[in-house]
C-alpha cells in the first residue's frame, strides 16, 4: 500500500499509551543518514591517521635536512679556517720545509700543518655525539657532551680523547681524568670534565675542540672539531 505507515508506540506505566506513524520513507532515509555519518566519520579518522603519518615524515625529513645543513656549515667553516691557517705561513718557509729533511723544528712545523688529522672527521655510526659545550673558567677548560649508544641491544664500552687546536694549526692533547671520560652505556650517558689550559693556550689562541671517541679495544670510532664560536657557553 502506497500510503502504508509505520506506527511507533511509547508506553509508560503513568501516562497513556502515545503513537507516532512514520512514513517508510523517512525511516529509510535515517538508516540512510546514519550509514553515511558512519562513512564520513571513519573516512574523517582515515585522513586523519594519514595526514599525521605525513606529519611526522615531514618532521623527520626536515629535522634530517636541518642536520646535513649544520654539517655542510660546518665543512664549510672548517674549510675557511683551514685556509686561515694556511695563509698563515710564509709561502717561502713551506717551500723550504717540503724541499728539505726536516729537522727537529721543521718536523714540529710539518706536524703543525697536518690539517688532516685536526680537521677530518671520522664516524662509524657506533656512537654519536650532541650537545657539545665548552666554558672558560681562569686556567681551565670545562667540557660537557651527549654519547649516544645507536644500538641499544649492545653495551658500548670506551673512552673518549680531547685535544684544543689553536689558530696556528697546532692540537695540543688535553689530560682529563680518566674517569670522566670513559663510559659503558647501553642508551646515552652525559659527560663532563674540567681540564688545565696547555702553558701558551687561552682562550683568544683557541679555535676549536675535537673529540675523539676509542672503542674499548682503542680503535678510533669517532672524531670530530668543533669550532669554538659553534661551541662555547
Amino acid at each position: 500500500m502506497r500510503d502504508s505507515k509505520y506506527s511507533i508506540l511509547f508506553m509508560r506505566d503513568d501516562t497513556d499509551v502515545k503513537r507516532f506513524r512514520i512514513s517508510p520513507f523517512w525511516l529509510r532515509g535515517y538508516f540512510i543518514a546514519q550509514t553515511v555519518l558512519v562513512i564520513l566519520a571513519v573516512g574523517s579518522l582515515y585522513l586523519g591517521i594519514t595526514s599525521l603519518n605525513e606529519n611526522f615524515t615531514l618532521t623527520s625529513e626536515k629535522k634530517e635536512l636541518s642536520k646535513r645543513l649544520e654539517e655542510a656549515e660546518l665543512r664549510l667553516s672548517t674549510l675557511g679556517n683551514m685556509e686561515k691557517i694556511l695563509e698563515a705561513y710564509d709561502k717561502s718557509e713551506l717551500q723550504s720545509l717540503l724541499a728539505s729533511a726536516p729537522t727537529d723544528s721543521q718536523e714540529q712545523e710539518l706536524q703543525a700543518l697536518d690539517l688532516a688529522a685536526i680537521f677530518t672527521p671520522m664516524d662509524h655510526g657506533l656512537v654519536s655525539v650532541d650537545e657539545v659545550k665548552a666554558s672558560f673558567k681562569d686556567s681551565s677548560l670545562i667540557v660537557h657532551f651527549k654519547l649516544e649508544n645507536p644500538k641499544v641491544d649492545t653495551l658500548l664500552v670506551g673512552s673518549a680523547d680531547l685535544a684544543l687546536i689553536t689558530t696556528d694549526g697546532v692540537m695540543h692533547e688535553l689530560k682529563a681524568p680518566e674517569a670522566d671520560l670513559s663510559f659503558q652505556i647501553q642508551r646515552r650517558k652525559f659527560a663532563r670534565t674540567t681540564v688545565s689550559l696547555p702553558p701558551g693556550v687561552n682562550k683568544e689562541t683557541v679555535f676549536g675542540l675535537r673529540i675523539s671517541i676509542k672503542s674499548s679495544d682503542g680503535t678510533v670510532i669517532f672524531s670530530e672539531t668543533y669550532p669554538l664560536y659553534h661551541i662555547l657557553s
